[in-house]
């Protein structure tokens, strides 16, 4: 299927021009056009359109990332969004450490993923390979390994891949939601909700913070989980 054949319709009124055998389409595709055609693609999970389309992204056009991280679909993250978003993550001009609502990609999936599906972790993968920066913090200052090692039943492999992409392992959040104190380390937070990364947080060099450990001795706490 050509490209060209996507954009038939919205060039239907215009003049037709002489072919060009030399002519790069997707120099003639517009950013609107692209994010158009793309997101009706992602809607109808025509994987072979968004294979076709993504070749044609350049500079001047391409997409959001966004726009597979379709959190208003309530089938998201299923019915191949994975596939989808590690398409687009692989393009050198897809934008993976955009911001959008104070989020990053990689902050925004940590913060939504609420359990161990794999699909999960598969988006994740995607990200970090296409160069997401993990420690790039959202608007609230949180990271996306702050926001897993503060949930219980995340995917461990989400948790791990986190770390190993080279997370600071001493960023120290702040929450209302926090009982007690309303800062957090990282390894504070894993003291409580990831009991599994703790030793390997602490032997990395993550630390809590004075308070934390303060905190545990007035309840008579062992340092140790």
């Amino acid at each position: 299927m050509g490209l060209f054949h996507f954009f038939k319709k919205n060039n239907q009124a215009k003049p037709k021009k002489e072919k060009s055998t030399s002519e790069n389409p997707s120099t003639s595709i517009s950013r609107e056009q692209m994010h158009d055609a793309l997101t009706s693609a992602i809607d109808d999970r025509d994987f072979n359109k968004i294979q076709i389309l993504m070749s044609a992204v350049t500079r001047d056009n391409a997409p959001s990332i966004y726009l597979a991280l379709n959190f208003e679909d309530s089938w998201f993250p299923e019915k191949g969004y994975d596939r989808i978003i590690d398409r687009m993550a692989h393009n050198q001009f897809v934008d993976l450490n955009e911001t959008k609502d104070g989020k990053t990609p990689l902050t925004m999936i940590a913060e939504a993923c609420h359990n161990a599906t794999a699909i999960y972790a598969r988006i994740v993968e995607s990200l970090l390979k296409g160069g997401a920066d993990a420690n790039k913090t959202d608007n609230l200052g949180w990271s996306a390994l702050a926001y897993t090692i503060n949930k219980h039943g995340v995917s461990p492999t989400i948790i791990q891949k986190l770390i190993d992409a080279g997370s600071n392992l001493n960023l120290v959040v702040e929450s209302d939601d926090f009982i007690g104190l309303n800062e957090r380390s990282i390894l504070g937070m894993a003291y409580y909700n990831n009991k599994d990364f703790f030793a390997q947080l602490k032997e990395k060099g993550a630390v809590m913070t004075d308070e934390e450990i303060e905190e545990l001795q007035d309840r008579g706490y062992s340092l140790e989980p």
